[in-house]
């Protein structure tokens, strides 16, 4: 990334907007932006966050990131809200355009998977019930790996969240009730349990496809591109051509989508026969 926030210490009440050096260790924070009013860097605040952004004036979730990224001692944080300009298209085109490297060479993302704002509290809660007259701890699980319950877990509902989730090395989950691991290699949660499908490449786009659009976009345009860092990650590992949500090694089973509501709005910027054409869930 070319910006990044340098988290200083524990017991610090600043951070500082930096641009990094090569092989910086940083952590990403993944959230939903929601609707709530919160500091962003733009051109006419940029120096001023060069020069301090007091962690008092941050959102909850973020603060609770800087807190962590201090904890486990690395000294460099990336929030896309504090650090990609948001009032410049022409750096919102260059930090887009590496949105998939920015996460997969993080050294750990954190995702306040509970959240549906920045403002929220998303430390896991302990609650109980009580059922026959025996106490027992309350826990919500993601369903699988893929098809998190969005009820419980609302980031899982933003389509850009989902392919930060798909792309990160390693994610760190905020549930409502325990922390979640997900790497390359192993998922698990506080509980102890474990869930690791396999799937077929093909067969993992399309439900990729059906997931994603399901979710949220806050701009419309966005349809494509907030799933282009998938795409470019798959392109190294499978044998054919990316065509606009679809691939050219599995082709005729991609073409088979079609809209599992009333088709609304067209979007002009996609091939007709794409998916993606569609403002609106698709299924296979």
């Amino acid at each position: 990334p070319a910006r990044v926030l340098h988290v200083g210490q524990t017991d610090q009440s600043k951070i500082f907007l930096v641009e990094p050096q090569d092989n910086t260790a940083y952590i990403c924070l993944s959230y939903s932006w929601g609707g709530s009013e919160f500091l962003k860097v733009t051109t006419e605040n940029l120096q001023a966050c060069r020069e301090g952004i007091l962690v008092d004036s941050l959102p909850t979730s973020f603060q609770h990131a800087i807190e962590l990224a201090r904890c486990l001692d690395v000294k460099y944080i990336w929030i896309d809200a504090l650090c990609i300009l948001q009032n410049d298209k022409r750096d919102w085109e260059i930090e887009g355009s590496k949105m998939a490297d920015i996460y997969q060479s993080s050294l750990l993302t954190v995702a306040m998977t509970n959240g549906s704002n920045p403002d929220e509290d998303c430390l896991p809660k302990i609650e109980i019930k009580t059922i026959d007259g025996i106490q027992a701890r309350l826990i919500y699980h993601f369903l699988d790996l893929y098809l998190p319950n969005g009820s419980y877990f609302p980031l899982t509902q933003r389509a850009w969240a989902f392919q930060e989730r798909i792309l990160a090395p390693r994610v760190l989950h905020f549930g409502p009730h325990e922390l979640f691991w997900e790497c390359l290699s192993d998922e698990k949660c506080e509980c102890g349990r474990t869930v690791k499908p396999d799937v077929q490449l093909d067969i993992f786009w399309r439900s990729v496809v059906e997931f994603y659009s399901n979710h949220k976009l806050t701009f419309k345009a966005d349809r494509l591109p907030a799933l282009a860092g998938i795409a470019v990650a798959m392109q190294n590992i499978r044998h054919g051509t990316y065509l606009a949500g679809l691939w050219s090694d599995s082709l005729v089973l991609d073409l088979l989508w079609r809209p599992s509501s009333d088709i609304g709005t067209r979007l002009s910027r996609s091939p007709s026969w794409s998916w993606a054409t569609i403002d609106g869930p698709v299924e296979y």
